[in-house]
């Protein structure tokens, strides 16, 4: 649900309606990806990455389906797609449309550049194919929030949407709840709640905490919840993730019974590799336990990033009160 608005969709009185459909499937009974339902004049293609383990059998399989996708943009619709990403570059090969624009940090039809970071706003100017169009200017944080907005002003651009009143939008947006949501400051100490789970989410997500609060010590709390995440799969990933926190806070594998030993990622291997690098890390069985090391390694002025995609034992509100 976007912070702006109590609601998470709208029927449009406009020309335009805009939805959001990942690769994952629509329903128990209906095994496609929900944008297969769909019939898009315009697509913003964002990454492109393995994911849903309980969906697909490997990276190819997921591709699939966006090629399915890539069909389904008409001859004169519109194509944006994030020219950094190597898969995404693989896929957009199948696209058939005439209007077809890219965009990223250093590459791109549209690049972000003298991105300026501050710790209530995130600043960079629009370049197009070499020249300056702009300075946007937002409120949430991040490379990967910087890319989606540049690829909303792209497609805004071939849309031929005033301009002034896109960046008047991306200025205004709050973010989105879940989404580096900060639930709470009980002295000094800021408490932020993120959605992430995939390994990639995590990476972007701790990296945009690091740049909006420079100099300040960053503590990563993650529960493995998600179908994928429970898995193995990423077991480095998550190493190569959790390196960019100063301390990183694992809670034991959610219902971690269902999976099979050789199936389970071990976040007690995550600890002590991380450890291994010099980096400080615990592994704890309960919420209690992870509030309690929390209370002891914090000072007014760190931050603590939650990051789950459920409701982590409600340690939300229980580490709000211990602090």
């Amino acid at each position: 649900i976007p912070k702006n608005f109590s609601y998470s969709f709208k029927i449009p009185t406009g020309s335009h309606f805009v939805i959001e459909g990942d690769e994952y499937d629509t329903a128990f009974f209906d095994k496609v990806p929900k944008f297969i339902h769909y019939k898009p004049r315009s697509v913003i293609l964002t990454s492109v990455e393995f994911d849903h383990a309980d969906i697909y059998k490997d990276l190819d399989h997921v591709k699939e389906s966006f090629f399915k996708l890539m069909d389904l943009i008409p001859k004169d619709g519109n194509l944006i797609y994030w020219c950094e990403g190597e898969h995404v570059v693989d896929v957009v090969r199948k696209a058939q449309c005439q209007n077809i624009f890219s965009y990223g940090i250093s590459s791109g039809d549209f690049q972000a550049s003298n991105i300026r970071y501050k710790e209530e706003s995130c600043d960079f100017d629009i370049i197009f194919k070499g020249k300056k169009l702009t300075t946007a200017s937002l409120k949430v944080f991040g490379k990967h929030n910087i890319l989606n907005a540049l690829s909303t002003f792209a497609l805004s651009y071939a849309l031929k949407l005033p301009q002034d009143k896109v960046l008047e939008s991306l200025q205004s947006f709050e973010g989105v709840k879940r989404r580096q949501e900060i639930i709470g400051k009980p002295h000094g100490i800021t408490l932020i709640e993120d959605f992430a789970h995939h390994p990639t989410a995590v990476d972007v997500t701790i990296e945009s905490i690091k740049d909006r609060y420079k100099n300040k010590k960053v503590i990563a709390l993650f529960e493995p919840r998600s179908a994928t995440s429970r898995r193995n799969i990423f077991q480095k990933d998550y190493v190569s993730a959790f390196k960019k926190a100063d301390i990183t806070i694992l809670a034991d594998v959610f219902n971690a019974s269902s999976l099979k030993e050789d199936e389970r990622l071990s976040t007690q291997t995550i600890v002590s590799e991380l450890k291994r690098n010099g980096k400080e890390a615990y592994g704890f069985a309960t919420t209690e336990e992870i509030v309690d090391c929390v209370k002891r390694n914090t000072h007014s002025g760190d931050v603590v990033v939650i990051m789950s995609n459920g409701s982590f034992g409600g340690i939300y509100q229980k580490l709000l009160s211990a602090l």
